[in-house]
């Protein structure tokens, strides 16, 4: 199966449009600032950009990223989406989706290494986080890509 890429900047409005009306779709969202991480119900949450310079919402069918960068959002849409919503992001072309995709857990909440405390909460179930990822690779194995699709919990804490 194929993915759709399409990548450009946008400026602040017009992020907000994606973001708004892609984030209903969106399961999680992943929001950074120099100081602060924060992992989102997309839904649930309002997203304000001017609080967050980089980002991301996620679900299995599609990731819309973003990040702040000499004054513009250098803004990426990956997955099934076969048409750029509002038309504004060049297709950059198309991308065979692996089979599966690869899972990594993530950072335990109270992890004293990290410096801060990660707050999970919008994960159901008991167990540690897992992040699956679609790994998009070169004819040499190389990574060259990839895009977030879930966030789930696996075992129990104990």
């Amino acid at each position: 199966m194929k993915d759709y890429v399409y990548s450009g900047n946008l400026d602040s409005r017009m992020l907000i449009l994606y973001v708004d009306d892609l984030r209903n779709d969106a399961e999680f969202g992943i929001l950074e600032s120099i100081t602060d991480i924060k992992i989102v119900a997309a839904p649930e949450y309002e997203i304000l950009m001017r609080e967050w310079s980089k980002g991301r919402v996620f679900c299995e069918a599609f990731e819309l990223r973003w990040e702040w960068i000499n004054g513009v959002y250098q803004t990426v849409l990956t997955g099934e989406v076969e048409r750029d919503p509002f038309r504004l992001l060049p297709a950059v072309g198309t991308v065979e989706r692996p089979e599966h995709p690869s899972t990594y857990f993530c950072w335990n909440e109270t992890n004293p290494r990290l410096g801060r405390t990660l707050d999970y909460s919008c994960v159901s179930g008991e167990g540690d986080v897992q992040l699956s990822v679609y790994e998009y690779r070169d004819n040499r194995g190389r990574l060259v890509f990839w895009r977030y699709t879930n966030l789930t919990r696996v075992g129990d804490k104990s």
